[in-house]
């Protein structure tokens, strides 16, 4: 995956157009087979991961059983959400490249998978540094009947947001979209500048 991203960064100028998206898909693909066998990996141990985490949400004794399960599922899909959101993230970052970001979009339209739609807004966020609202519109009109990606969508943007500024209008516009309340928005803000 890393190596992909680095041919296409270092030699985009003397490879044509199929060596590059060739490259980028086998990069990507491997990035989404580690996912596929983490997911395979957590649903197949998702009882014992739970189990122990409820082992040590018992050390507090004011939980009941029923929060104690309650909380222990919570904490294993929060941790399942983090890992494939990061991979994603990795996924862009490490084949992603800003003049070859037509080539991304053409293979998002062959696959038109949900990982290869995330990866592609990603590598959107990552390496234009913009946010584009028709571009999150179009992706989250994609991923419309996947909470799942949906989910990872609303974090990836929440990150940006974090990360770089944006108007208030694409705020309140993020707001009506993805449902990321203005008020969440403006403590971040504040986080940021007392961090600055």
């Amino acid at each position: 995956m890393e190596i992909a991203g680095q041919i296409i960064r270092n030699r985009h100028a003397t490879m044509t157009r199929e060596s590059i998206a060739n490259l980028a898909d086998n990069g990507i693909s491997a990035g989404l087979r580690f996912l596929e066998f983490f997911i395979n990996i957590s649903d197949s141990s998702k009882k014992e991961i739970i189990d122990i985490i409820e082992k040590h949400l018992e050390e507090h004794p004011t939980l009941s059983s029923k929060k104690i399960i309650d909380y222990a599922e919570k904490i294993y899909l929060h941790l399942t959400y983090d890992v494939i959101s990061a991979v994603v993230r990795k996924i862009a970052s490490s084949v992603g490249f800003r003049e070859a970001v037509e080539i991304y979009n053409a293979l998002e339209e062959k696959e038109k998978t949900p990982a290869f739609i995330l990866i592609n807004q990603s590598i959107e966020f990552q390496f234009e540094r913009i946010l584009n609202i028709d571009s999150v519109r179009s992706t989250a009109e994609k991923l419309k009947n996947n909470p799942v990606c949906l989910r990872i969508l609303k974090e990836m943007v929440i990150q940006h947001i974090y990360m770089f500024p944006v108007e208030y209008k694409k705020k309140q516009q993020l707001s009506e979209l993805l449902k990321i309340s203005v008020q969440d928005q403006r403590l971040m803000d504040q986080k940021k500048l007392g961090k600055g």
